[in-house]
């Protein structure tokens, strides 16, 4: 796996966690069902905070012949994440 991929994969996740938690903030307070419902989402939040930790987590070997000097991306650029 590329660390391009890995770094699709976070941004998914991020992407995954601020739509559940738009999503949880637009459920009708005054239902019954609303503390389930909020409840059932912050699970899913925490399922994919946890994810994002393992992702974090892994370890990325970088081979001998690497160089610095070719990297030319603008990691702040939201294309550099984009898979081709």
């Amino acid at each position: 796996m590329k660390v391009q991929d890995l770094c699709y994969i976070y941004e998914s996740i991020n992407q995954d966690i601020l739509e559940l938690k738009q999503t949880r903030n637009k459920v009708p307070t005054d239902r019954e069902y609303t503390s389930a419902l909020q409840k059932s989402i912050n699970k899913e939040i925490e399922k994919f905070e946890n994810l994002k930790g393992m992702v974090l987590d892994l370890e990325v070997e970088i081979p001998a012949n690497f160089s610095t000097d070719k990297i030319l991306t603008d990691f702040g650029d939201s294309s550099f994440y984009l898979l081709p």
